[in-house]
């Protein structure tokens, strides 16, 4: 099987355009309104809105016709967790949560957090090892490690 795309790993960054805007939606002395309209420029300046693409080597590969790819690695992080992230960061800001915490997709809440002005909380597993733990903590995602070990780490089911 051929895949032919355009992957590269994720930078974990915005434009200039969104930066600007995170001075305003990251300003906790900002009024919420004129904040949560900054963070859904953001929204709409980075997530989403990603490639959809035919894929004719796959097609010929399983002799099938009609796959399309969806590409979500022009998001932030690269990944598809993007979407959830930054739309449950944008719930958190308009309740007026000065903190989030999640047990998942580390990466794309800890940027969202970041550009909102909340502190993140990510809770890995200490039995679950992954290589993105560093980006985590670069976008000041504040990592706690429970004893115990995730599903993901007991091997093939």
């Amino acid at each position: 099987m051929t895949l032919r795309d355009a992957v590269k790993t994720a930078n974990n960054n915005v434009s200039s355009l969104a930066r600007e805007a995170s001075l305003t939606s990251a300003d906790s002395r900002v009024n919420l309104p004129k904040r949560l309209v900054a963070f859904r420029r953001i929204i709409e300046l980075e997530v989403g809105n990603t490639w959809l693409r035919r894929s004719k080597a796959i097609e010929r590969d399983f002799g099938i016709t009609n796959i399309y790819l969806k590409f979500e690695g022009d998001n932030p992080t690269g990944t598809q967790e993007d979407r959830t992230a930054f739309t449950q960061v944008a719930d958190a800001l308009h309740r007026g949560f000065t903190d989030i915490a999640l047990a998942n997709y580390g990466v794309a809440v800890a940027l969202a957090a970041q550009l909102a002005g909340l502190r993140c909380h990510i809770f890995i597993p200490a039995g679950y090892h992954t290589d993105r733990l560093s980006e985590m903590k670069r976008l000041n995602g504040q990592i706690h490690r429970p004893k115990g070990r995730s599903r993901r780490s007991r091997g093939p089911c």
